[in-house]
């Protein structure tokens, strides 16, 4: 699981060392361990190899009140922090400036100091423990009353995880999206084809209908030719009807030939 930014605090306690040089003003110092590898009662595991490798991300970093990150609340500053290889933590020594923090430092108001830090990531291993990566030092800071340490990171980690959820939730609803886009560029797609195909078969239905029009005009075209015709010839026959010829059955007789005054004249005698 990937975590940004992840803010953790671990409070330890200090010893208090003053510096005088001559012509100079006491300086006054604080020294104590940062982290330990370690366990917590809340699974958060500290290697001591991620540890090393942050160690020097503690030098030069500001001492705060309270972890509050204003300039106001600037009161000292982080001079040494290295890894101690055999005891697996990071002992650190830091200066205080703020001549008011120091008189409270010196007479046993503050006597802790918590560490701030950013984390990579977290990644949870086979036994349930949430193994802190990426580890950089961002500030330490005095406080008034020690906390439990668990407890605050706990918080910190609590909060990360309610962010890491929010982005798991973002990434979910982003690729929900990316789904729902792609789906609707297909119901697009279908769309435009089931339209073109629509196109096409209202095209044939009215090509269709066209043809059966003319086709029922050349039918009724034919038909009404057809009955001028027949008109046209009744009038005909009424204006000039057909003769009938008689037909004439010859009958048999006897074919008789006959001259009178000279003239010859044939008959037949039935």
């Amino acid at each position: 699981m990937k975590l940004f930014n992840e803010k953790l605090n671990y409070t330890v306690p200090i010893s208090v060392t003053e510096a005088i040089q001559e012509n100079e003003k006491p300086r006054l110092f604080i020294e104590g361990i940062a982290i330990n590898e370690t366990v917590t009662r809340n699974k958060r595991k500290y290697l001591g190899e991620e540890l090393e490798k942050a160690a020097h991300t503690l030098i030069g970093k500001p001492l705060l009140k309270d972890h509050e990150n204003k300039v106001d609340n600037i009161v000292g500053i982080v001079r040494e922090g290295s890894y101690n290889t055999e005891r697996k933590n990071i002992p650190f020594r830091a200066e205080i400036m703020d001549e008011h923090t120091k008189e409270m430092v010196k007479d046993g108001r503050l006597k802790n100091v918590s560490i701030g830090a950013l984390a990579e990531e977290v990644e949870e291993d086979a036994e349930g423990n949430f193994i802190v990566k990426g580890i950089e030092f961002v500030e330490l800071s005095l406080c008034a009353i020690p906390g439990d340490s668990d407890a605050t990171i706990l918080r910190t980690l609590a909060e990360k995880f309610d962010i890491q959820k929010s982005n798991e939730e973002i990434k979910m609803e982003t690729e929900e999206v990316k789904e729902l886009k792609e789906k609707v560029a297909k119901f697009e797609d279908l769309a435009k084809k089931t339209e073109e195909l629509l196109s096409k078969v209202t095209k044939l239905i009215e090509q269709n209908e066209e043809d059966k029009k003319e086709k029922e005009e050349s039918d009724k075209e034919e038909e009404e030719e057809s009955e001028e015709e027949s008109d046209k010839e009744e009038e005909e026959e009424k204006v000039s009807p057909k003769s009938e010829v008689p037909q004439v059955q010859e009958k048999e007789g006897k074919l008789i030939t006959e001259r009178v005054n000279g003239k010859l004249t044939i008959w037949r005698e039935y």
